[in-house]
């Protein structure tokens, strides 16, 4: 009797999530569960955070948007309003998501945060009125707040030790000055690990608390290395420091073409991020679309975040064609993005793909035009995909980002995942 009451209640666990039964809309998200798969697209206003959930409670931040960025600062483009309001911090706003959804396995945690890239929407700029911690060694920006009120277990970025790719003087400005400061006091404090992102490696992020749990990351890019798709081997897609420093000036990769990128897989259901990846300048110099080598090795995805906000000289043909995703999640956070031209990419190489932004301004609703809109799923609030234990099926969840109640604006799914 025993055995059939678990059997019944692990079949209810997995159609529940299916479903979404018990997410009702006005209502605060239920928490995750164990077996079920969550990431979260933690929306501040200022910049991409994505945090993750594996079945078995381990915790996986990839980025920690920040950027200070003043209204009229850019002609071309201007910041959005901070969620949910300008009085209070990226990085609190980001403590606060993961308090409130963390795993109890997990609280106080998180187990591994990657930097996929040094600008300060994905770890926190430095302006001199920004708060100085009582170390000295650093001033609180978005990532370092996060790592002052949470332990991070092991940090990932895409060139420690050195900071000199693709040469030195273009890592020697405040943001990475800042974030090595961090660094150091966390090793120091915490113990924390940090580590050179591995690219090719699918050991690098591992469960910790079960390592059977069924999630691997596989780490395709960082750094101007790419996955060979063999075994855990890379190699170099751009040229060397001495090669660079014996060309011209615009032969150097810009610092968002260096963006690490993975595809996290659970079962039969698949998840890219590639920070902010381009391929811009592929004409003159074809090294610099990193979409374009990610794409040789790369498979179908049912979900991908947008690659650099979802801009100009992003989702290349043959990139966006090969991911194929069924949902794309655009964290969005200046006036002008997605630009036009990358959404109708998205659905040229999926009709049916689900597009959810964290926000739109009125600038680019009128830009993207209402036709584009309207057939958006949701135009703002953080994204919540969550996967059913079976990892056959998910979920896709709209949370209100004006407040930190996290209720439920809209419910989508279920999608069904391709083996």
């Amino acid at each position: 009797m025993r055995r059939s009451f678990s059997i019944l209640f692990v079949l209810t666990l997995m159609l529940s999530s299916c479903s979404g039964e018990g997410v009702k809309v006005g209502k605060t998200l239920p928490a995750w569960q164990e077996g079920e798969y969550d990431i979260h697209f933690i929306n501040t206003g200022r910049g991409e955070c994505t945090w993750q959930i594996f079945p078995d409670g381990t915790t996986f931040l990839s980025d920690a948007s920040g950027s200070l960025l003043k209204y009229g600062a850019d002609s071309k483009s201007d910041p959005l309003t901070p969620k949910p309001s300008a009085d209070i911090t990226a990085g609190q706003v980001i403590v606060d998501y993961i308090n409130h959804f963390s795993p109890e396995v997990s609280k106080g945690h998180i187990n591994y945060f990657l930097l996929t890239h040094f600008h300060g929407d994905h770890c926190g700029s430095v302006t001199p009125e920004l708060p100085e911690h009582e170390s000295g060694m650093f001033q609180m920006s978005s990532l370092a707040e996060i790592g002052t009120k949470l332990t991070i277990d092991k940090i990932m970025d895409r060139d420690y030790p050195d900071y000199s790719y693709p040469i030195p003087a273009r890592q020697n400005n405040q943001t990475v000055n800042n974030y090595r400061g961090f660094a150091e006091w966390t090793v120091s404090q915490n113990g924390t690990e940090i580590e050179k992102w591995d690219v090719g490696s699918c050991t690098q992020v591992v469960p910790v608390h079960d390592p059977d749990c069924g999630v691997t990351v596989r780490n395709y890019s960082g750094s101007g290395c790419f996955w060979t798709g063999e075994d855990e081997e890379c190699c170099m897609g751009m040229p060397t420091i001495e090669e660079y420093e014996a060309g011209a000036p615009e032969a150097i990769p810009d610092e968002n073409n260096m963006s690490c990128s993975y595809i996290a897989t659970f079962k039969d259901f698949d998840f890219f991020l590639g920070g902010d990846m381009q391929y811009n300048d592929r004409e003159n110099y074809p090294y610099k679309d990193s979409e374009a080598q990610v794409a040789q090795v790369a498979h179908k995805v049912e979900v991908m975040k947008a690659n650099h906000h979802g801009t100009f000289f992003t989702h290349g043909e043959e990139f966006i064609s090969t991911l194929h995703p069924d949902v794309w999640v655009c964290s969005n956070w200046r006036d002008v993005q997605p630009r036009p031209v990358t959404v109708d990419a998205v659905w040229e190489a999926n009709p049916d793909c689900e597009i959810f932004c964290t926000n739109m301004p009125e600038r680019n609703r009128n830009i993207l035009g209402e036709e584009r809109v309207s057939k958006m799923s949701s135009t703002y609030g953080h994204v919540v995909v969550r996967v059913a234990p079976d990892g056959k099926s998910f979920m896709v969840y709209t949370l209100e980002d004006t407040d930190e109640n996290y209720t439920v604006k809209s419910v989508h799914g279920p999608f069904y995942c391709t083996e």
